[in-house]
């Protein structure tokens, strides 16, 4: 995944002037470059696709470590 806030279904509410970033903004909004690549193939409506949130509470979690004692 492009979008550096890990975003499924359609930019943040804070892309930048010209598509960039809110985050870098030196990197074109991942979300920008999509539309406008869709738009060029006509193929817009897949845009309308909902996809579930990500669910980070299934992530697995490194445990913890346990120091050694020499």
């Amino acid at each position: 995944m492009r979008c550096a806030k890990g975003l499924l279904n359609g930019p943040c509410g804070g892309t930048r002037k010209g598509g960039k970033c809110e985050i870098d903004p030196e990197k074109d909004c991942a979300w920008v470059l999509i539309y406008r690549r869709l738009e060029k193939q006509g193929r817009l409506n897949l845009m309308r696709k909902y996809y579930e949130p990500k669910n980070y509470r299934a992530v697995k979690r490194p445990g913890k470590v346990q120091a050694m004692q020499a």
